[in-house]
Formats: structure tokens, sequence, C-alpha cells
């Protein structure tokens, strides 16, 4: 049973949503000057990323500056530093989640992938509506593509049985050796991370809500049905997920990790930084530091007991 409360906001979080935005937009416009299309592709061309590139992107716009032309300035610039001069593919995020995703599931609302918006910010949503851009059938965390592996990256999501598991977009991503890139965003929201409890038979934490799997109806890009089956995060396990303000702690640590062992990188982009690493290395990192018992949802007590046993049997 969804509360009232959340009942209640949940239809005008669009609204708020968008008057932030605009606000947010003047204020910059105010103190800084106008970050150009040109000036982002150049930023993006300095990245070093192999051939016909695949680059999975998440991003803050407010982040970046007042940028001219907005959220479809970014798309613009992203889509011709990565697609159009690389010939490379472009994959963003584009998520229609609600609350949390139990919260979305038990409502049981039918997701369109042809017009279901994503409420992940206004860049996604930019992006979700570009002619060509292919977008995965999930009801909570699609991911939309552009580019020559667009449809391959997206093509399964429906049909691979978990949310981030083998042949997800983000699996998929990792397996055609992609960058995994944040403008203006934290390393607290990236989730990559979730991959390893999907594909992972030895995580040691049980991180879906025992209530699930949940029926979720999804309408493909001809129209079609599909019934998809799907667990759910449980809110109480996730609360001291990477991703929750007070996680400090193991924000840091994974951060720094990543730098060290992962080739994680900061670059300019816009009036705020951006970070790139690549998939599989971060991935395999990860899974070493979870065999080492350190997760994403470690607490600082959980790493000073456990942190330097993970570090000696890295070196070992």
């Amino acid at each position: 049973m969804i509360p009232i409360a959340e009942r209640i906001k949940a239809p005008l979080r669009p609204m708020v949503h968008a008057l932030r935005r605009v606000w947010r937009r003047r204020e910059l416009a105010k103190t800084l000057p106008p970050v150009t299309r040109a000036t982002l592709v150049q930023q993006l061309d300095v990245l070093d990323l192999p051939d016909q590139p695949v680059l999975l992107v998440h991003t803050s716009l407010k982040q970046l500056g007042f940028v001219e032309g907005g959220a479809e300035g970014v798309v613009d610039a992203l889509v011709e530093a990565i697609v159009t001069r690389r010939g490379g593919t472009l994959v963003l995020p584009t998520f229609s989640i609600e609350g949390s995703m139990l919260n979305s599931l038990a409502a049981g609302a039918v997701f369109d992938v042809r017009a279901t918006p994503s409420n992940l910010g206004a860049i996604p949503e930019a992006f979700r509506r570009r002619p060509g851009v292919r977008r995965s059938i999930h009801p909570t965390h699609s991911f939309a593509a552009l580019g020559p592996r667009a449809d391959w990256i997206v093509a399964e999501h429906h049909r691979c049985g978990s949310s981030f598991g083998e042949g997800s977009p983000m699996m998929r991503a990792k397996e055609a050796d992609a960058r995994l890139c944040g403008l203006g965003t934290s390393l607290g929201n990236v989730t990559f991370y979730h991959c390893l409890e999907d594909a992972e038979p030895d995580f040691p934490i049980s991180v879906y809500a025992q209530s699930g799997p949940y029926p979720a109806p999804c309408i493909g890009w001809d129209g079609e049905t599909h019934a998809l089956l799907l667990p759910a995060h449980d809110t109480t396990v996730s609360r001291t997920r990477i991703d929750h303000r007070e996680s400090t702690a193991i924000r840091a640590f994974v951060q720094a990790e990543l730098e060290r062992h992962a080739g994680l990188g900061w670059f300019a982009i816009g009036h705020g930084r951006g970070w790139m690493v690549p998939m599989r290395a971060m991935y395999e990192h990860c899974r070493a530091l979870m065999r080492a018992g350190i997760t994403i949802y470690s607490t600082a007590d959980d790493l000073a007991r456990l942190g330097r046993t993970a570090a000696a049997q890295r070196e070992a």
C-alpha cells in the first residue's frame, strides 16, 4: 500500500522540478558567464576514449553552469562529440522511478517506452526525445542510446530477467568496453554498482524486498505488451547505501579506490567537474572489494573493521 502522502506528492513532482530548474538557471545566469555548445564539445574532445567509443553518461545540468540552450545544448554537445565526430554510441539513463523502486512497482503504472517521460533530470529527458534514440523497455530503470551499437545495448533489457544483470544495458555497455562518465555528478548516484547484485551469485547482501517480485506491464516500440516480473530494492537495506546523504564514508572510500586501482580520472566540463572510468576496470575492482567484504552498503564502522583486511588481500 502506497502512503497517502506519497500518492498526493507524486503528480506534483514534475511541476516542482520544472520550477526549480527555471529558478536555478536564472540564478546561474546572474553569476557565471554562459557555457556554449562549442565549449562543451572542446572539453569532451580531450577525453581519452577508444575508437568508436561507448560512453554511458550521468548528468547534472545545474552543476555545469548556465548552458546556452539548456539541456538540449548539453545533448547537442554530447551527440556531436561522441556520435558524430567519433562514430561512437552515447548511452544515458532515462529512469522513470517515483520515490523508491518498491513504491513505483507496487503502484502498478504501465510503462510505455515511447511516451513515459524520464524524471531523472532535464538532460536525460531531452536525450530521450531526440530523434533516432532507442530506449530499453523497463518500468523504472530504462536506458536510452544513440549510435551504431544503440539497438544492441538496449534490446534485451525486458528479456534479461533483472534490472542490471546479464543482458541489461549497463552490462552490455561493460561488455563493449564502455567508459562510465559523470558530468557534474558525484560517484554516489551511480547505478552501475547494482550490476554486482544482479550478476554475481555470491553477492553477500540480500538487497531485494521479500514482498516481490512485482508484475510490471510495459508497452514496447510497436505497441506490444510485455508482462515483466521484477524484484524491488528493499528500502530498509538501502538506508546505508552509497547514494544516501549520510553515507559519506563509503563514497569517499570507493572514489579513492577507483582512482587508485580502476583508472578513475577527472576533467573540466562547463563550470563544473566531470569524471570517467572504464566500466570493466570498475566492475572488477568493485567485485574484488565485495569479496573482501566491502560493498556500497558498508558503513563507516564496516570500513574501519574491513578496510585494512581488504587492502592486505589486494596486495597479496
